[in-house]
């Protein structure tokens, strides 16, 4: 199972080798309530992207809701990032295969089939672009 720490490198990685873009870990700028991550792809907007990990054992076949589990703060910086025009967002990677996309920053569970999403496929890169483009 992946940490978000993991996470958040496979898609700084991705972003760099798979796509010819950039990213940056911003919660490292030590900046309490910033999102985990800014990305930039060519042909694309810059996304912040607050990236969360969750393992819910069964949940495809059953359906049920998915904790968000963003900080008051959090909340308050994507709201703020997107009421001056920037993209942001919360990716959920689900059970290390299936990321959710949270365009709104007040929501607090999700259920499957309810937000966007994409799969990501056995040895085929992060479908970055894809989950930029979900968040517009």
């Amino acid at each position: 199972m992946l940490s978000e720490a993991q996470w958040v490198g496979q898609l700084i990685k991705a972003a760099l080798t798979d796509y010819g873009g950039w990213g940056i870990r911003l919660s490292a700028q030590q900046r309490f309530g910033s999102p985990d991550l800014l990305l930039q792809l060519p042909g694309y907007a810059a996304a912040f992207v607050e990236c969360k990990v969750a393992h819910y054992a069964g949940i495809e076949r059953t359906g049920g809701s998915i904790t968000v589990a963003t900080t008051l703060l959090q909340k308050e910086t994507l709201k703020q990032i997107k009421a001056a025009g920037g993209l942001a967002a919360v990716w959920i990677l689900l059970n290390d295969k299936i990321v959710l996309v949270v365009t709104d920053p007040q929501q607090e569970y999700v259920k499957l089939g309810e937000v966007e999403c994409m799969t990501k496929e056995r040895g085929r890169p992060w479908p970055i672009a894809s989950l930029i483009h979900r968040m517009q």
